[in-house]
């Protein structure tokens, strides 16, 4: 082969390989400019933010009622909370035009707002910002209570502002025997001798305890209504709401406790971990009630204090009022279920539990409402 057709062979090689590479670039180009069309629409769909379409509201005349209208559901945070006014700020979403048009005043922004001025609500200032709004309610009502939960089909964000009255009243007690029925509780079986032997079932005791409850609060001005008063089965759902229909302003529920240790005993308070509507005021109050109950029943019973505790227990958290779950005592204990049968420990711990509701009564009448 002579050199000339070396050079030859070697330039057709040589563009034969550039080509190669060309199409290989090109390829990789085209690939490339795909996956940032889907990085980016993807990306776009991920970040577009939520739309608050709407601000309504309806005034009663103890409460107000304030509606965001959104395309999808909102996620917020409570960034302050006063006497004055409240501020929460709702996560990405962003105003549709009427409410992001941020208006100037010298150097000092004029934010879009919604005007209600009631008794109890003053208006709504919508603070745009970044895929974010800040929302920050003033009131014309201080001390208003508020409830704030999520509504769906179609979406909404709704708050309920609360004007609570300068005293409040416990007018209806509930008292909820737990247990009946079918449903006996914690149950313990005794044998005296060969031949007697008697069971202890958790439903009689809660029943004697808050029957002596009712007659001990029989005196007072309230209301005192049982959710049972005989041995009969009654369901969760059924207790909540008969509490509800009679406008309960606390309700008190009464337990006796079992364990698989033989050894545990004492008495233990329960509150709403989480209350309905996720309100920081029935939490707060179920806190109070709790308190006031449970130091009541250690200071007097002389039990060991199993402490103040929240649980998500279906009587406490699906409750329209304060409301505590009380355990007495353990059943499977042999010292405190045989305290337990004896009628004058269930009394004494019915004048305890009693004396602690009128407590909290009078506490809560004597002063303005939070």
């Amino acid at each position: 082969m002579t050199k000339i057709q070396m050079t030859k062979t070697m330039f057709r090689i040589l563009k034969i390989r550039i080509l190669d590479l060309f199409r290989i670039s090109i390829f990789g180009f085209r690939i490339f400019v795909f996956s940032a069309l889907i990085l980016s629409a993807s990306y776009s769909a991920y970040c577009a933010p939520n739309v608050l379409k709407n601000v309504r509201h309806h005034s009663y005349p103890n409460k107000t009622r304030i509606v965001l209208d959104s395309k999808e559901a909102i996620t917020y945070t409570i960034e302050k909370t006063g006497s004055g006014e409240i501020h929460i700020r709702l996560h990405n979403i962003t105003p549709v035009s009427k409410f992001s048009q941020i208006r100037h005043f010298l150097f000092f922004p004029i934010y879009p707002h919604v005007t209600i001025n009631d008794r109890i609500v003053k208006k709504v200032k919508l603070k745009p910002a970044y895929h974010s709004i800040d929302a920050v309610f003033k009131l014309n009502a201080r001390g208003a209570s508020y409830n704030i939960f999520y509504l769906k089909n179609p979406a909404r964000l709704v708050l309920d502002f609360i004007k609570v009255s300068d005293r409040r009243k416990i007018k209806v007690i509930v008292i909820d025997p737990g247990h009946g029925g079918k449903d006996p509780g914690a149950v313990r079986r005794y044998r005296k001798g060969l031949i007697f032997s008697y069971n202890i079932r958790e439903k009689d005791i809660n029943l004697d305890i808050s029957k002596r409850v009712k007659k001990c609060l029989r005196g007072t001005d309230t209301r005192v209504i049982l959710t049972r008063e005989k041995d009969k089965f009654i369901s969760l759902k059924y207790r909540v709401k008969l509490a509800k229909k009679y406008k309960a302003d606390i309700f008190v529920s009464i337990h006796a406790n079992a364990a698989w240790d033989k050894r545990m005993r004492g008495i233990e308070t329960y509150y709403p971990r989480r209350a309905r509507n996720k309100s920081i005021f029935l939490r707060k109050e179920s806190m109070k009630l709790a308190e006031g109950i449970h130091e009541s029943l250690i200071r007097h019973m002389r039990a060991r204090d199993r402490g103040i505790k929240n649980a998500m227990f279906y009587v406490l958290r699906n409750a329209y009022m304060p409301a505590v779950l009380v355990e007495v005592g353990f059943i499977s204990n042999y010292y405190e279920a045989k305290l337990l049968r004896r009628s004058s420990y269930r009394k004494k711990v019915a004048q305890v539990i009693a004396q602690g509701i009128l407590e909290y009564k009078n506490e809560v009448e004597k002063q303005k409402g939070e």
